[in-house]
């Protein structure tokens, strides 16, 4: 499951202290983060245009690809969001802003846990009796 390392980066991240290195954590969510976003969209490009014939398989990679990136957007918006009030609603407690902006991050960095498990539960679900891409069958 590609949605793995997107998780731990994530996790990673949320738990990252100011005091520690970047190479504690940043650097390998850093690393990890790019390995299971590439692997979820090549795959499931893969997957989405196998389902539909050789004639049509250019329209659905690209109306996957839309979506993707529609999705991707939306889930920014999201994130900044969450960490935008989050650190709004610990400013005004009288807290220094650097303090707020940390909390705010933390909450980001744990919303994408969150949607990256949800994620991951609905590929492990989906998927489960996909077979093996490629096998002739006849």
């Amino acid at each position: 499951m590609t949605t793995i390392p997107c998780v731990i980066a994530s996790v990673l991240m949320a738990v990252a202290e100011l005091r520690w290195s970047y190479w504690t954590c940043a650097f390998i969510a850093n690393f990890l983060n790019p390995i299971g976003a590439d692997g979820i969209f090549t795959v499931s490009n893969l997957l989405i245009t196998s389902m539909f014939p050789p004639k049509t398989q250019g329209v659905a990679g690209g109306v996957f690809n839309t979506i993707s990136q529609t999705g991707k957007s939306v889930g920014m918006a999201l994130t900044a969001l969450v960490a935008n009030e989050v650190t709004r609603n610990y400013r005004s407690v009288d807290k220094p802003s650097s303090a707020a902006l940390l909390v705010g991050y933390r909450a980001s960095f744990w919303f994408c846990v969150a949607l990256v498990s949800v994620s991951l539960c609905i590929s492990a679900l989906g998927l489960r009796r996909i077979g093996k891409m490629g096998k002739k069958s006849d």
